[in-house]
């Protein structure tokens, strides 16, 4: 079977229908295979996944984490955002601000406190862009983790 080439050509010719139909042709598939093979299904749709948007957290994916985090998490997305303006926190994307700020207190509030007064908070903020701004770290480091530690695509 030549299903590669036969793919490349559809995907060469760029006819919308055809890319259409390939694409429903791959989700009946793939529907099919999650019934078999759970693991396998779940590994393919990441991997689509990250041909589409690459290695980074869409908005959904975000609540999804921060609402499924225990103990549990503290700041809604529109704070979180606010908290960042107010402080002139640029160099850090809002979801994932708003993602490791909770983690960061689902996981250390012990440590960095109830996140309910100003030097609280503004530890959150520090510990949230060492975090994401880790110069050792692996490239797209928070998606990684999300990926790998956390398993929120299971």
């Amino acid at each position: 079977m030549k299903i590669r080439e036969y793919i490349k050509k559809i995907a060469e010719g760029k006819d919308l229908d055809e890319m259409v139909k390939l694409g429903e042709m791959l989700e009946d598939t793939l529907v099919k295979l999650k019934r078999y093979d759970e693991d396998d299904y779940d590994n393919m749709e990441i991997c689509l996944y990250e041909m589409a948007y690459g290695k980074t957290l869409t908005m959904d994916m975000a609540e999804d984490w921060v609402t499924d985090m225990e103990p549990s998490s503290k700041w809604d997305y529109a704070t979180t955002s606010a908290v960042r303006k107010q402080y002139g926190v640029a160099d850090v994307d809002e979801i994932s601000f708003y993602v490791v700020m909770n983690m960061l207190y689902s996981d250390m509030s012990d440590v960095l406190g109830s996140g309910d007064d100003v030097e609280s908070v503004k530890l959150y903020i520090q510990a949230t862009r060492d975090w994401l701004n880790d110069e050792d770290a692996v490239e797209d480091k928070l998606y990684n983790y999300w990926k790998y530690i956390a398993q929120q695509y299971k």
